[in-house]
């Protein structure tokens, strides 16, 4: 089964996305842990690309996630035109430094590829992230 929704790329519709995948994640048997790490994967997902991608300047611009539930994984691909970034290629922060020492931001990313299978591609000129939550 496949599903879709845009949304116009302000954080204002963060949560719509959140709430549309938590829904699709429960009507198909996810048990609250899987829709929580699948909530917080799109909601960084999200949030980094109206921050970064669009520099909040993003309501002429869409995100579509598309949803699809598969044999042995629920799979959430977010799908933006925002410049070509790959949040799998950037460095991750590290956790032995002492909380006065780090640098703000990247901590979702981490959290989400701990609980998802996550894939990045740039193709036919959009970001396709995409991200697998395996039962």
């Amino acid at each position: 089964m496949n599903y879709r929704l845009e949304i116009e790329a302000v954080i204002e519709n963060v949560r719509r996305a959140c709430e549309f995948v938590v829904a699709l994640g429960k009507a198909h048997g996810l048990d609250d842990t899987a829709c929580y790490h699948c909530d917080l994967a799109v909601e960084e997902i999200c949030t980094n690309i109206i921050e970064h991608g669009y520099k909040y300047n993003g309501s002429q611009a869409v995100i579509e996630l598309q949803v699809a539930v598969l044999p042995n994984c629920f799979k959430i691909t977010v799908v933006d035109d925002a410049p070509p970034f790959n949040p799998l290629a950037a460095s991750s922060p590290d956790p032995s430094m002492s909380l006065e020492e780090r640098v703000g931001g990247g901590w979702g990313v981490v959290f989400a590829k701990k609980f998802l299978d996550l894939s990045y591609e740039y193709r036919d000129g959009k970001n396709h992230m995409v991200m697998c939550k395996r039962y």
